[in-house]
């Protein structure tokens, strides 16, 4: 018996208004077929930027909220808000390590702040950058953090 992979690949999208300083605007993040564009789920009360968007393991999506100091977790199956987490700071950029066990956050500060997922413990913040935060990613190992900043350091 050959056994089929179910295995499935989705572009995961959010959305801001035009006039992105409507807080009354509805927001959403939204997981579409690349194949066809069919919407297969939605998420509501996102109002993330560029760069603020992640993926977390199998089970949530994690989102810097551009309007206040929080990030929003979503879980799969659940078209509302599952966690809102306070932040020390406003944040610019948000991303999860692939193995799900770590979340970074850049200010725009320039403080990168590391939170360890299972437990919620912020493990570390540093000054990295003179200026916003704007992208960061792990290496594939998940053993190394790369930033990029509005000052080009």
């Amino acid at each position: 018996m050959v056994s089929k992979s179910l295995t499935r690949e989705v572009a995961i999208v959010s959305s801001l208004a035009s006039n992105s300083n409507d807080k009354s605007q509805g927001h959403s993040i939204s997981v579409v077929d690349p194949q066809n564009s069919v919407v297969l789920a939605s998420f509501k009360g996102n109002r993330s930027k560029a760069n603020s968007l992640a993926l977390c393991g199998k089970d949530y999506i994690f989102s810097a909220q551009s309007f206040g100091t929080s990030i929003f977790i979503w879980s799969w199956g659940m078209e509302q808000v599952k966690f809102k987490c306070p932040t020390k700071e406003k944040l610019c950029s948000l991303n999860t390590s692939s193995d799900g066990g770590f979340c970074i956050c850049g200010g725009f500060s320039g403080k990168i702040y590391i939170w360890e997922i299972g437990s919620g413990t912020l493990i570390h913040s540093w000054d990295a950058h003179y200026k916003a935060v704007t992208v960061l990613t792990f290496s594939n190992d998940n053993c190394t953090i790369y930033s990029g900043s509005d000052d080009a350091m």
